[in-house]
């Protein structure tokens, strides 16, 4: 994959992101437990590719970057986004006897926690490489 691609997609998995979240918006979570309605629908998937949001910002700046640290942060985002998707799919939408979390909980320190490694990610390898 290659800068261009990863930043197309980010746009895209941003666009339908926030489009979803338009028509999920007010939906509570407790209504989606038992019965999948059209907009619980839509909340999962803004919950699913709401992450990529935080992927296309960071697919901008590492546009601007050498192809080392650019590939160090895809190759991160890649494995990420394999668990926070299954973590999104796998956690109910409300707390449970088997797990302590929630959907919108666990996409929220997801979020937050790809955002931080990024950030600091993209950092160290930048400074890392400054120097050759």
């Amino acid at each position: 994959m290659t800068k261009k691609n990863i930043l197309f997609e980010s746009i895209i998995g941003s666009i339908i992101a926030c489009i979803a979240g338009f028509f999920a918006f007010g939906t509570p979570a407790s209504n989606c437990d038992n019965n999948m309605i059209l907009s619980c629908w839509f909340a999962l998937t803004t919950l699913a590719l709401a992450i990529f949001i935080p992927i296309l910002i960071f697919s901008i700046i590492t546009f601007f970057t050498k192809e080392n640290v650019f590939d160090s942060w895809k190759n991160f985002t890649v494995i990420y986004l394999v668990i926070y998707l299954f973590l999104i799919i796998v956690n109910p939408w409300i707390h449970a006897d088997f797990s302590p979390f929630e959907k919108e909980s666990v996409a929220f320190f997801a979020f937050v926690s790809y955002f931080i490694v990024s950030l600091i990610l993209i950092i160290y390898k930048s400074i890392k490489l400054r120097g050759k």
